[in-house]
């Protein structure tokens, strides 16, 4: 068959459906469908008093004619009377009518409103159709908000007319901007945002701000506020640190770190952009600053309690770490909200009421038995804020000592604040702070866990306090007076305390590495930082040693030898140093100073102690004093003996505070020789000898064996008429035993001591140095009783 045959035939007439195909590329909705879709009723638009009829009970209300109403309402002249409409409004705005038809009642509510002129409406209209919105039970939901929000804004004539309503329309106004707000702190539970999540958060969003806009305009009328209480103003200010503390406090601390954005080309800049979703804590904090610049210079002193620690918790919130104090200008603030925090409290602490706050800020420095999180939160703003208004006094001493240097305009300052935020006054809180919150820390085992640690960033946050002092002084080359000296030592005396209770997963001491700064945490740094300055140039230099030889167990064995050196050089150790016998007190209070581990330590000790004593032992006065801090010391040492190079230097100085003291004894007159003397640390030293020659080697003698010896009676000469010896042999019977060779390094080095090295051994008559067991050596003298040390016998 040929291929041109179809071309003969009749064409076949088009069949008449309802499918038009492509009708999405013109845009135009098919005729078909739209003749189909209204009715016949419809078409032309019902008069008034019709809908009015069908919606009016007991007729059953349509959704059509509903929104047809509220359509005619807006444009009908005149208006009908409030009094027809008030049974359809009543029907269609109930709690029991469907959403759909709430929001259709409040579209006619709000069109007849928006209409209708202030002249043909009296005040019980208004307060009839009021009584619609006090129905709070449902606070938000996507479809009745907006609707109901238009209503409302009509019916009050965006807050004109608010005449006696104002507490209900508060409370109205507060119902639905948290259950707008509570959506937005649930997180999406899936990992990327679903575009419903994303779609309803934004209409949360908008919700909230509309509601808030409308709030703020409300309390920026002077009439508005002047009609409210207390109570009502109170009431909001917890509404909005509601809204703060409902996000900040189930969410970490922020990171303050500003989100970077995509700079769009210019060939996509006219595809419209998606509007963003701000966080909810951002939209919250934002709200509640709104709410402040409006209010806040209006606000009583009584509302400054609950301003402030809502406060305090959003500046905790977005804290950032600060920078090194400077006179350069730099952007401390990584997100504009905590600039913004900081500015309004920045004038709270230096206005009027600057007294108040100051007293609630040292009042909220210390914990809470009931809510740890939220009391640690607001701890830890009252700690930052004092040490930003401290920084700021510090920053306008640096620049007032560059002009004084330069152009001598100190004579044209004012009378500044700077006294106000002395660290003198807040010495005591401030060690009361950081000792309950450490005890606090202790006691409460499960609020590291709840708090994320609330105490060490507490601590870190009094220690940067310190720091910003430190580096203040640094700048300017002045001497810190010895009031904030005596405070900074004070402050971080309870700031160890807390590095004392660190340890290891294996429970032994957690080290602080002075020289490499090489800690764990963002607190041990910066302490670390405080403690490591130099000693030659520090104006901390008098409370530093102390400090970090309280916590000598945690520091390295060269850390505390390079301080001992340090503390030589300042002469600290000294009779020059009015606090020199407060220093060997506490290097000799070094737990482990004669274990292996501390050798450097005790080697630098013992030396320097040497030199100390060869420059005090001529002066009495001076050498009583460290003689009986060192025989104290050494004492407590007994049970731990070892015969090294540190051990014969401390028998040395106990062996020549023997001889002096003996030698000043009888050098006294003989009425003050009748006297005993009130302190015998001669004869103290003496028994402690003694006693160690005759039972701390008991273990020996057992291996050695027994030795017998004659005990005659001992027979002094005459020139030796020491009363502290005449009462040794009458206190200590002689034993039957005792080994010849017991403690020899001891005995060797008082017997050394006799002759010559005590620079006032000269007034003294000469000694025999001949030892009684050697059987080579004649014997001068009677033989001594076994019982009695050799060293003391030579004595």
């Amino acid at each position: 068959m040929p291929q041109n045959d179809d071309a003969q035939r009749p064409a076949r007439p088009r069949a008449n459906t309802t499918f038009n195909a492509f009708n999405w590329r013109r845009g135009k909705i098919p005729t078909s469908v739209e003749t189909a879709a209204p009715s016949a009723e419809l078409t032309q638009p019902l008069p008034l008093e019709t809908l009015i009829e069908a919606l009016t009970p007991p007729a059953v209300p349509s959704l059509a004619y509903a929104r047809a109403l509220a359509h005619t309402l807006s444009t009908v002249t005149p208006p009908p009377r409030f009094a027809i409409l008030s049974p359809v409004l009543a029907n269609l705005c109930g709690a029991n009518a469907p959403i759909a038809f709430q929001a259709a009642g409040y579209d006619i509510l709000a069109s007849y409103w928006e209409n209708c002129g202030s002249a043909v409406l009296t005040t019980a209209d208004r307060l009839s159709c009021f009584s619609l919105f006090l129905d709070l039970s449902v606070s938000w939901l996507t479809e009745l908000w907006e609707p109901r929000f238009k209503a409302l804004v009509a019916l009050i004539r965006s807050g004109t007319e608010t005449v006696g309503i104002e507490a209900q329309l508060l409370k109205i106004l507060r119902t639905w901007i948290e259950g707008a707000f509570s959506g937005l702190t649930v997180p999406d539970p899936s990992i990327s945002p679903s575009p419903a999540h994303t779609e309803e958060r934004l209409e949360r969003q908008r919700a909230v701000e509309s509601m808030t806009a409308l709030l703020m305009s409300l309390v920026g009328r002077a009439e508005f506020v002047s009609r409210i209480s207390e109570t009502d103003t109170s009431t909001v200010l917890q509404l909005f640190g509601n809204l703060i503390d409902k996000i900040t406090l189930v969410s970490p601390i922020s990171t303050s770190r500003i989100p970077m954005r995509h700079h769009r080309h210019q060939s996509s800049l006219s595809i419209p952009q998606v509007p963003a979703v701000k966080p909810a804590a951002d939209l919250a904090v934002e709200i509640y600053l709104n709410y402040l610049a409006i209010r806040l210079k209006a606000v009583a002193p009584v509302h400054l309690k609950t301003i402030l620690p809502h406060l305090f918790r959003a500046l905790a919130f977005y804290a950032s770490p600060l920078p090194r104090l400077s006179l350069t200008p730099s952007d401390i603030h990584e997100n504009p909200l905590e600039m913004r925090i900081m500015e309004v409290l920045d004038s709270l602490v230096t206005g009027p009421y600057s007294a108040s706050c100051t007293v609630m800020l040292k009042y909220h420095l210390f914990p809470e038995e009931k809510g740890v999180q939220e009391a640690a939160r607001t701890s830890l703003g009252a700690i930052r804020t004092l040490r930003a208004s401290i920084r700021r006094v510090l920053i306008v001493h640096l620049a007032r000592q560059i002009v004084i240097e330069r152009d001598l305009l100190e004579r044209a300052w004012a009378k500044d604040d700077a006294a106000t935020w002395d660290l003198n006054r807040f010495r005591s809180v401030l060690c009361r702070a950081v000792r309950q919150w450490i005890e606090f820390d202790q006691t409460g085992s499960a609020m590291c866990s709840t708090a994320n640690h609330p105490c060490e960033m507490i601590l870190t946050e009094i220690t940067g306090i310190l720091k910003d002092i430190t580096q203040a002084f640094d700048e300017t080359g002045d001497e810190l007076d010895y009031e904030e000296v005596e405070a900074i030592g004070d402050i971080l005396r309870e700031l160890t305390a807390f590095v004392r209770l660190q340890k290891t997963p294996g429970g032994a001491p957690i080290r602080i590495a002075l020289s490499q700064m090489e800690v764990p945490t963002n607190f041990l740094s910066m302490l670390s930082a405080l403690l490591a300055q130099d000693l030659l140039v520090t104006p901390l230099h008098s409370v530093l040693p102390t400090v970090i030889l309280s916590i000598a167990e945690h520091v390295s064995d060269t850390d505390t030898a390079q301080l001992l050196c340090a503390m030589l050089e300042r002469q600290s150790f000294s009779p020059t140093s009015p606090m020199w016998l407060d220093n060997w007190k506490t290097v000799l209070a070094i737990p482990d100073l004669f274990s292996i581990h501390r050798a450097r330590t005790r080697q630098v000790a013992v030396d320097i102690l040497l030199s100390v004593w060869e420059f005090v032992k001529d002066i009495a006065a001076y050498r009583h004093p460290l003689a009986t801090l060192v025989f104290g010391f050494w004492r407590e040492q007994a049970v731990d003996l070892k015969e090294d190079h540190t051990s014969i230097i401390i028998w040395r100085i106990l062996g020549d505070e023997i001889v002096l003291h003996s030698v000043e004894r009888l050098e006294e007159t003989t009425t003050e020789s009748d006297e005993e003397d009130p302190v015998d640390i001669a004869g103290q030293i003496v028994d402690f000898l003694t006693l160690i020659a005759s039972e701390s080697h008991d273990d020996e003698l057992e291996v050695t064996g027994d030795t017998t010896l004659p005990s005659p009676s001992l027979h002094m000469p005459s020139t030796m008429g020491s009363p502290i010896l005449s009462r040794m042999t009458s206190e200590y019977p002689p034993p039957i035993k005792e080994k010849e060779t017991t403690i020899p390094s001891v005995m060797s080095l008082l017997s050394s001591l006799t002759s010559g090295h005590s620079s006032r051994s000269h007034s003294q008559p000469p000694h025999s140095h001949d030892q009684p067991t050697a059987p080579e050596s004649p014997m001068a003298h009677p033989p001594e009783q076994p019982s009695i040390p050799k060293a003391v016998a030579l004595l």
